[in-house]
């Protein structure tokens, strides 16, 4: 894929390339698994058909749709947009913007990992939902890999952590669950 006013796809590794449907002038792409995520001066716009069809998603990114940037993060999409100043970052999580029920077009892969951790970047308490996994255990690592804070055995698929002893910092969330363990970055401001 490739964008600079309208987006056109290879399928061929460059060989020959094909203007997809979507007309706004785009200037930023994202990709999370099976989604494309277009950053136009229209807003977002989603879809879950490698480009074949679009929606506009712009619920919660305030009054100003022009993006300047556009970036995917663990199950999150970021977004900056402006129109003159000040310019306005909001993010979304991923699973909204993909609800098959906004669209005809098939569901893609549920992901395995429907993890959500909030707020990040955090000044004290921060939450770990886990939806139906329950969650075994947590360990907040520091970057050396050497844990800092534990949370044994809560056995619940929501775990509020307190990290307002720990030092501003970025931080390593070692989660283990039934289905596994997940690694997850926090922000301590």
């Amino acid at each position: 894929f490739a964008a600079n006013g309208p987006i056109i796809r290879s399928t061929d590794s460059g060989s020959n390339w094909t203007q997809l449907s979507l007309t706004a002038n785009t200037s930023r792409l994202a990709s999370s698994g099976p989604y494309l995520f277009a950053g136009t001066d229209s807003g977002v716009y989603v879809s879950l058909d490698s480009g074949n069809t679009w929606r506009q998603e712009n619920d919660g990114l305030g009054k100003y749709y022009q993006v300047n940037s556009l970036c995917v993060f663990d199950t999150l999409l970021f977004v900056n947009t402006a129109l003159g100043f000040p310019y306005y970052t909001a993010m979304r999580p991923i699973r909204e913007m993909v609800d098959t029920t906004k669209s005809a077009v098939a569901a893609g892969p549920v992901p395995q990992d429907t993890l959500s951790i909030y707020p990040n970047p955090a000044t004290g308490l921060v939450t770990i939902f886990a939806g139906t996994i329950p969650i075994e255990r947590v360990s907040v690592l520091n970057l050396l890999g050497v844990g800092v804070l534990n949370s044994p055995n809560p056995h619940t698929s929501e775990l509020t952590l307190d990290l307002s002893e720990l030092p501003s910092g970025t931080y390593i969330l070692q989660i283990m669950t039934a289905k596994g363990t997940i690694l997850r970055k926090v922000i301590r401001e």
